[in-house]
C-alpha cells in the first residue's frame, strides 16, 4: 500500500472515530433464550453506567426479533440487565454477585452483545395436615444449595409463598439449581398461652418436601431451567413444648427464639409472650429442635435511635437445644457472652462526614453464619462497647468509606487469629485500626493472546485459604478487563479461571493445580498494579 493511500486510510479512520465520538457510542445486540438460542422479542432492558448507578439508567424494549440498541453513550463500563415473560431479571453473564460489564469506547466492540436469558423454574403444590385437610397461611420457602465464594452453602430463600384457603401455593422466578423446600405453619387449634388442655398444645415442626423434619435428613430437589415441579407437603403435629421465662429477669430485656434453618433462614418461634407476675411464656408452644436465643437489653425509658443502639450493644445470641419443657433465664444467657470494650483508630484520606450521630462508624462482628452478627457504634473518641456471643468473627467497619481493618490487638476473653478474632466468655478488650490506604490491581484476562470475558479473576493471598478474608474476586468484562480494589499489603497470586464459578475453590487444595500458571503480585500501601493474566 502506498504512503498516500496509507495516510488517507489513517485520516479516514481518524475521521470516523471522531464522528463516532461526537455522536456517542452504542451498545447493541440481541436477547436470546439461553437453551434454544432463539430470539426473545419484547424483552425489557435496563442499562446502568457502572460508576454512576441509577443516575445513568436507560430503559428500552427489544424488538420482536430480540434486537436492541442503546445509542449516544459516553466511554465507560456499563451493566446490562434484562427480563421477559418467563425470564426473571438477570444481569449479563450473571454469576453470584458478579456480571460481565460491557465496555464502550474507541476500539471496543460493544455492538455484538448476545444476551442469553435463563428461563425461570416454577414450584407449586398443596400443604395439608395429617387428616388431608388444607393448611392455610403456611409459609413455604425455597432455599437454594449453591457454590458461593468457593464453598457449597444453602443460601437465603430464593422464593416465598403463603398458602391460600385451599392450602395451595405457587413460587415463580427461580433460577435452575438444587433447592430445599421448607414449610412453616401452626395448627389452627393450637392452644394460646399454654393454659388449655395439654392435648391441644401442638406444633408443626419445620417440614421439608419429602417429609423430613430435621434438616440433616432433608434432600434437595433438582430444578432444571424452565422446570415445573408439583411439590405437595403433609404436616404432622407434635406435642408442643412450653418455653417460659422468669418475669422479673425479663425487665428491660427482649428475647426472640429463632429456629435457624440451615443457619441461613431465621424463623421467629416465639412470636409473642404472655404471662403472670412470676412467669412469662411463649404465646404458642415450640416444637423440639435447635434454636437461637437472641436477647437484647435496653433502658425501658429510652426511645428511637437510643433504644436501638442500646439493644444492639447489649445483644447476646446463644444456641439452645429444646427437647422438653424448659425455663430460660435471660441472666444466664447474658453470662455466656463477652463484654468487649475497645478503641477504633480511623486512618483515612476521605473520612465519612460526622454531622449526625447516625453517620458515626459502626463495627460489624460477623461470623461465617451470616445470621450471627453484632454491632457496636463508635463514639466521637473512637471508643465502643458491646456484648458478643462466643465464636470466631471477622471485623468490618461500616458507615465509613472503603476502609479495611488492620493491626488488631486483643486481650482478656478476646484473642487474635490471623485477620479474625476469637471471643470467649467474660470481659475483653480490642483495639484496631481501619484504613483506606490500600492498593488496587487492574488488568486484562487473555486466552491465546486475545481478551477473554466472563472469566473468574481471583486474588489468592500468600497464606492461601487460611487467610480467605483477603481473597478478592471479579468477573472479566467484555474487553477482558477487571479491577480488584481494597487490597491490603501483602504477597498474592493472581489467577483467571474459565470454569472458576463452578469450583469449590475455597476448599483446601482445589486451587493448587492452577497456582503455577498464576501471576505473582505484591501490594504495598496504595500501590496500583496493572497485570495481564492468562486464563486457565
Amino acid at each position: 500500500m502506498t504512503f498516500v493511500r496509507s495516510l488517507l486510510l489513517v485520516l479516514g479512520l481518524t475521521g470516523a472515530l471522531a464522528a463516532q465520538a461526537a455522536n456517542g457510542f452504542a451498545i447493541s445486540g440481541v436477547v436470546v433464550d439461553e437453551g434454544s438460542r432463539r430470539p426473545i422479542g419484547g424483552a425489557k432492558l435496563v442499562l446502568l453506567q457502572s460508576q454512576r448507578g441509577m443516575d445513568s439508567r436507560k430503559l428500552m424494549v427489544a424488538g420482536a426479533d430480540g434486537q436492541f440498541r442503546f445509542a449516544g453513550l459516553t466511554p465507560g463500563k456499563y451493566n446490562l440487565m434484562g427480563e421477559a415473560d418467563g425470564y426473571p431479571q438477570q444481569g449479563l453473564n450473571a454469576r453470584e454477585q458478579y456480571v460481565t460489564a460491557v465496555v464502550v469506547g474507541p476500539g471496543k466492540d460493544s455492538e455484538h452483545v448476545v444476551f442469553a436469558l435463563r428461563r425461570e423454574a416454577r414450584v407449586s403444590g398443596t400443604v395439608t395436615d395429617e387428616a388431608g385437610e388444607p393448611v392455610r397461611d403456611a409459609q413455604v420457602a425455597l432455599l437454594r444449595k449453591e457454590t458461593v465464594s468457593g464453598q457449597e452453602r444453602v443460601m437465603l430463600p430464593r422464593g416465598f409463598a403463603q398458602t391460600d384457603d385451599l392450602g395451595r401455593y405457587k413460587i415463580r422466578g427461580l433460577p435452575a439449581g438444587q433447592y430445599f423446600i421448607a414449610v412453616v405453619a401452626s395448627p389452627w387449634y393450637a392452644d394460646d398461652g399454654g393454659n388449655g388442655p395439654r392435648e391441644l398444645d401442638a406444633a408443626y415442626p419445620v417440614t421439608f418436601y419429602g417429609g423430613a423434619t430435621d434438616e440433616r435428613d432433608a434432600r434437595p430437589v433438582e430444578l432444571k431451567t424452565g422446570a415445573r415441579l408439583q411439590a405437595d407437603v403433609t404436616l404432622f403435629p407434635v406435642r408442643a413444648l412450653r418455653v417460659t421465662f422468669p418475669a422479673k429477669s425479663m425487665e428491660g430485656k427482649s428475647l426472640i427464639l429463632m429456629r435457624n434453618v440451615f443457619k441461613t433462614w431465621p424463623i421467629n418461634s416465639c412470636a409473642g409472650m404472655r404471662g403472670t407476675m412470676n412467669t412469662m411464656s411463649c404465646v404458642k408452644g415450640v416444637a423440639p429442635g435447635e434454636y437461637l436465643a437472641v436477647l437484647h437489653r435496653f433502658d425501658p425509658q429510652a426511645q428511637g435511635e437510643k433504644r436501638f443502639w442500646q439493644g444492639a450493644r447489649q445483644a447476646v445470641q446463644v444456641p439452645v437445644t429444646i427437647e422438653s419443657d424448659i425455663q430460660l433465664d435471660p441472666d444466664a444467657l447474658i453470662a455466656q457472652g463477652a463484654t468487649i470494650k475497645g478503641i477504633l483508630k480511623l486512618e483515612t484520606d476521605s473520612p465519612q462526614p460526622r454531622s449526625g450521630k447516625s453517620e458515626r462508624p459502626v463495627i460489624l462482628f460477623q461470623t461465617d453464619d451470616v445470621l450471627t452478627r453484632f454491632f457496636a457504634r463508635v463514639d466521637e473518641n473512637g471508643a465502643f462497647e458491646t456484648t458478643v456471643g462466643p465464636g470466631t468473627y471477622h471485623l468490618q467497619v461500616v458507615n465509613a468509606r472503603n476502609v479495611l481493618v488492620q493491626d488488631i490487638v486483643a486481650s482478656g476473653s478476646v484473642r487474635v487469629d490471623g485477620h479474625n478474632i476469637v471471643v470467649g466468655t467474660g470481659a475483653g478488650t480490642l483495639a484496631f485500626t481501619a484504613s483506606d490506604r490500600v492498593g488496587t490491581i487492574e488488568g486484562l484476562v487473555t486466552e491465546g493472546g486475545k481478551p477473554l470475558s466472563g472469566a473468574m479473576v481471583v486474588l489468592v493471598p500468600e497464606k492461601g485459604m487460611a487467610a480467605k478474608e483477603l481473597v478478592r474476586r471479579d468477573e472479566s468484562d467484555s474487553d477482558g478487563t477487571f479491577s480488584l480494589p481494597m487490597v491490603p499489603d501483602g504477597k498474592y497470586t493472581l489467577l483467571a479461571l474459565k470454569r472458576g464459578w463452578e469450583m469449590r475453590w475455597a476448599e483446601p487444595g482445589v486451587l493448587d493445580p492452577y497456582m503455577k500458571g498464576g501471576v505473582p503480585v505484591e501490594i504495598i500501601g496504595t500501590a496500583k498494579k496493572q497485570v495481564t493474566v492468562n486464563a486457565q
